[in-house]
């Protein structure tokens, strides 16, 4: 719409419209360039914090699991084979 618009006032001899449209223009692109940025930039920084907490909780799991639990204990050493006699 503003490149248009600075068509039709370079059409019928505007000059200083058309720089106060270009000007315009600049300063709404900076302003959504500025807002990607930032979007972005917040984004990363909330996605790193849940991503870090995330293997937190993995590896609590993993190490949870994988530690025997003293009844896995017990119930292993009920099964063990005992040593047979030795008769001299």
């Amino acid at each position: 719409m503003r490149t248009l618009l600075i068509g039709f006032l370079l059409a019928f001899g505007l000059g200083e419209e058309i720089w106060g449209s270009t000007l315009q223009l600049v300063v709404n692109l900076a302003g959504m360039a500025a807002a990607g940025w930032l979007t972005l930039t917040i984004q990363q920084v909330v996605w790193k914090r849940i991503s870090e907490q995330r293997a937190k909780l993995v590896a609590r799991r993993r190490n949870h699991l994988a530690r025997p639990r003293a009844t896995d204990v017990a119930w292993a050493a009920s099964l063990a084979i005992p040593t047979p006699l030795v008769f001299r």
